[in-house]
């Protein structure tokens, strides 16, 4: 048997309009599970590319608890961003 592939995506993330260099802001971040059972525990990051990078190595978020996802669930959660 084969694996399927990833089971849990990033959705969409929403920063404020506006943020100014140097406050603190929250942001939500989307995650989605697409497969049929559990998956879990998992911690997250959360990066910031510049304008033409590719390869995320900003860390703006990592998360301070495990999270498990229900099957199927879309859940979005609030990050504080320094």
């Amino acid at each position: 048997m084969q694996d399927a592939g990833p089971d849990v995506f990033a959705g969409p993330i929403e920063p404020p309009e506006r943020v100014f260099a140097g406050i603190e802001f929250n942001t939500n971040v989307t995650l989605i599970s697409q497969h049929m059972n559990p998956l879990g525990p998992f911690m997250y990051q959360v990066h910031v590319l510049a304008a033409g990078e590719t390869t995320p190595n900003n860390v703006i978020h990592t998360s301070t608890a495990a999270v498990t996802l229900t099957p199927y669930e879309v859940r979005t959660v609030t990050v504080p961003v320094a």
